[in-house]
């Protein structure tokens, strides 16, 4: 809503509550019910996303009321609101952003599993869910709208043997910590893309953060690109892994700097 009301471009998406608590407060249009509605007038599919969730927690794409309903059915006591939110088309890419520079960034492609021979898609994804689970995540939903999609659009079922080396897009979000894919890795920017940061750098007064940005070109070509979040705590995990420059090491040494000295 802030960035919104600052003139940048978002997604098209509106907030709805899972409870009754603090009703009152909130006016008319903002309960389950309305959710629908709003859902059927925006049109499917629809991507929907708890209030406080991070790293894509339970995000799920939405392509009927059905699946609607039964992500709330199963999912709404884990969260008191929620957001629907039209798909951003394009590319998307995180920066990571430190006083109104960018010091790296990267494109953010979807996270999938790769397939034996031997283990059904259920084992396969069961195994990737365990894993996710150890370090408190959650981002493959095995009857959720999405992983059911992706399986017709694939004349698969969960029970089907796929064959070895095959790939499947288990999940609509892009998160790296959940399985995302890092590619074109760059520390080079040009000057209207950190204007771009500055202004946000300002607009919430936050000195570290990442920006999950959507284009539909390249991210050296667009010089306002569609926001999908602000992030305000960005991990370094991908410039470790990637970085020609170490430039965790150099982004440390500043922070340090500019607090310490």
């Amino acid at each position: 809503n802030v960035l919104q009301q600052a003139g940048y471009r978002v997604p098209e998406g509106n907030y709805f509550f899972t409870q009754d608590s603090y009703k009152g407060f909130r006016g008319e249009g903002k309960e389950r019910q309305d959710a629908f509605a709003y859902a059927n007038a925006q049109g499917y599919p629809l991507f929907i996303k708890p209030n406080n969730g991070s790293q894509g927690a339970y995000v799920e794409k939405l392509f009927c009321d059905d699946d609607l309903k039964h992500y709330l059915h199963k999912h709404s006591h884990q969260f008191y609101c929620f957001r629907l939110e039209k798909p951003l088309l394009g590319k998307e890419y995180r920066l990571f952003v430190v006083d109104g520079r960018i010091w790296f960034g990267y494109e953010r492609q979807a996270p999938f599993v790769t397939f034996n021979g031997t283990q059904t898609v259920r084992e396969c994804l069961t195994e990737q869910l365990l894993e996710q689970q150890q370090f408190g995540l959650s981002n493959i939903d095995l009857d959720g709208a999405f992983i059911g999609k992706q399986l017709v659009a694939a004349g698969l079922s969960l029970d089907a043997v796929p064959n070895a080396g095959s790939t499947f897009t288990f999940s609509p979000a892009m998160n790296i910590a959940t399985g995302g894919v890092v590619a074109n890795y760059s520390e080079q920017f040009p000057e209207h893309l950190h204007e771009f940061a500055r202004g946000i750098t300002e607009l919430f007064n936050l000195r570290v953060f990442g920006i999950d940005v959507y284009t539909e070109t390249d991210i050296t070509q667009e010089k306002s690109p569609a926001i999908l979040e602000i992030n305000g705590n960005p991990s370094f995990q991908s410039a470790i892994e990637h970085s020609p420059s170490d430039i965790v090491t150099k982004l440390w040494l500043y922070v340090l700097e500019e607090t310490f000295t």
